[in-house]
């Protein structure tokens, strides 16, 4: 919804998920896309704070999550959470506040780190 790439955010995000499956959310630094990256999602650089996603159904807040504290070579994302949905049935992986971890992506198209099994086929059952 909103994609802040001046400054240090907020940004939104709203998903209407239409198929059964599992959902990632990561945060990945496109500024700093070396193995050093995860310094700047937690904090460790430029304003001091730590990235921090928070989740909403409707005007409900739900979960909150605070970039975990990083070391040089972390990598580049952090990968907050996985939402599995099952019909009305939404769960979460991902302890609060810190998530799940931070991985190495080599950009935008490592979808091996950003989704598991491929993109689904859009009007394919599932």
């Amino acid at each position: 919804d909103l994609d802040d790439t001046s400054s240090f955010g907020p940004e939104t995000i709203t998903l209407f998920p239409t198929n059964d499956g599992v959902y990632r959310y990561s945060v990945h630094n496109y500024t700093d896309q070396s193995s050093n990256g995860a310094l700047g999602i937690a904090g460790a650089l430029d304003d001091g704070q730590a990235a921090r996603v928070e989740v909403y159904a409707g005007d409900a807040l739900v979960r909150s999550y605070r970039a975990p504290a990083a070391s040089a070579g972390d990598g580049n994302t952090w990968r907050v959470f996985e939402m599995t949905v099952d019909g009305d049935n939404v769960t979460f992986s991902g302890d609060q506040p810190g998530g799940l971890d931070y991985v190495d992506a080599s950009g935008a198209s490592d979808l091996s780190t950003f989704i598991q099994g491929g993109w689904p086929v859009k009007g394919a059952a599932h």
